[in-house]
């Protein structure tokens, strides 16, 4: 008999396991974390008056994902720094493995003279042309990428100073502001902020390293003199002091506490659909098949955006209704994400072992789609002659 399950490696006795959801998602995230691309983008440059070089790294559920679906976006700055870029896509990469951190486009910003280019002496200069760049210029190009609402910026040093100013010229536009030890201005750029509304000050991480003459010292004493002077801007926004972090160190440390903190609302939007308990079993009777989808639906958010359960979300709410034997739940949670992700081969072939007996004909047309879409998306799938055997010989039955 045909068991889409075992083919996948994943018997239907451990689909309706406790925890089970735990291994699949990782095996799921380590295979789509290698598969990840990075774009090398030239982008002719008005404000710039030059052709400028940014790498757009995509998600692993991009390729995957439907026309509809959208994927906040990240800004690193210097990212001439591979000592600075590589942790940070290291961490975010480990982190959306835990589900802290959505699946996002993470825009690489090399600068090509960083202090220039991130100089904020004054506020009343002339825009920066890397604001332009970033809030202008990118986001048109980006727009081929599917790119949402949400953004966010992380710079250190001076490039830290460089996303506060530019927080100031348009606090609409960012979601969210990791400055990682800033000292360029920055007395200048806290009289400014202060003045803001504390939605937009609550959208600040800020973080500074040791005071020790060795490792921080002089962002350190910077920030203690626009604390003295300005306690409310600190009160207001997100602070992190890394006590025994060098100055390059600081990110590395910080970055980590501070994306936990802020997407702390993705992390917990799914918490009440198909909630379980200790042994893996729903603790209420769901609703109607329809309702539960459209209350999660209605979850589907990151800040002001609309953002679709990833795909390991869907994986992981049917299992949670498997394993209580909700099987029509299951069932219209993967026909739910067949819509958000046509492109993924899983869930048209999860859906046929669902509906097998009850609508074969459907069943049949899952497994095609599944087929098709081996042939189409998953050529390099180390298993992928496997399961096509499997899954023709049933069509041919």
């Amino acid at each position: 008999m045909f068991n889409i399950f075992r083919i996948l490696n994943l018997p239907i006795k451990r689909i309706i396991m406790k925890n089970i959801f735990i291994a699949i998602t990782i095996t799921f995230l380590t295979h789509l974390l290698h598969a990840q691309n990075t774009d090398t983008l030239r982008i002719q440059s008005a404000a710039f008056k030059s052709e400028r070089t940014v790498y757009v790294r995509k998600p692993a559920d991009y390729k995957y994902a439907g026309a509809d679906v959208r994927f906040p976006v990240m800004y690193i700055l210097d990212g001439q720094h591979d000592w600075f870029v590589k942790p940070m896509l290291q961490l975010i990469e480990s982190l959306q493995q835990t589900k802290e951190v959505p699946q996002m486009l993470i825009v690489i910003i090399p600068l090509e003279d960083r202090i220039n280019e991130c100089n904020v002496d004054s506020l009343n200069m002339p825009e920066a042309p890397l604001h332009t760049l970033i809030t202008k210029e990118i986001p048109n190009i980006l727009q081929a990428y599917r790119a949402g609402k949400y953004h966010a910026v992380v710079g250190h040093s001076f490039s830290a100073s460089f996303a506060l100013y530019s927080a100031i010229k348009t606090p609409e536009f960012y979601d969210a502001v990791f400055a990682h030890s800033p000292m360029d201005a920055l007395q200048i750029l806290v009289n400014e902020l202060s003045n803001q509304a504390k939605s937009n000050l609550s959208k600040i991480y800020y973080s500074v390293g040791s005071p020790d003459q060795s490792k921080d010292a002089y962002h350190y004493a910077a920030y203690q003199k626009a604390l003295a002077t300005n306690p409310t801007f600190f009160e207001n926004v997100h602070v992190y002091v890394a006590n025994f972090s060098a100055h390059n160190a600081v990110p590395i440390v910080a970055m980590p506490s501070f994306l936990s903190e802020c997407f702390t609302p993705f992390h917990n939007r799914f918490k009440d659909v198909a909630a379980v308990d200790m042994n893996y079993k729903m603790v209420d009777k769901p609703m109607k098949p329809e309702d539960d989808i459209k209350k999660l639906i209605s979850l589907a958010k990151l800040g002001n955006m609309n953002y679709p359960p990833e795909i390991s979300d869907y994986n992981g709410i049917a299992s949670r209704y498997l394993n209580s034997e909700y099987y029509e739940h299951a069932l219209a949670v993967y026909l739910q994400a067949m819509q958000d992700y046509p492109n993924y081969y899983e869930f048209p072939a999860y859906a046929a072992e669902l509906s097998k007996s009850q609508k074969p004909d459907s069943a049949k047309l899952f497994i095609q789609k599944a087929i098709e879409l081996l042939n189409t998306f998953e050529k390099d799938l180390p298993e992928r002659e496997e399961i096509l055997v499997e899954l023709n010989a049933i069509l041919e039955n």
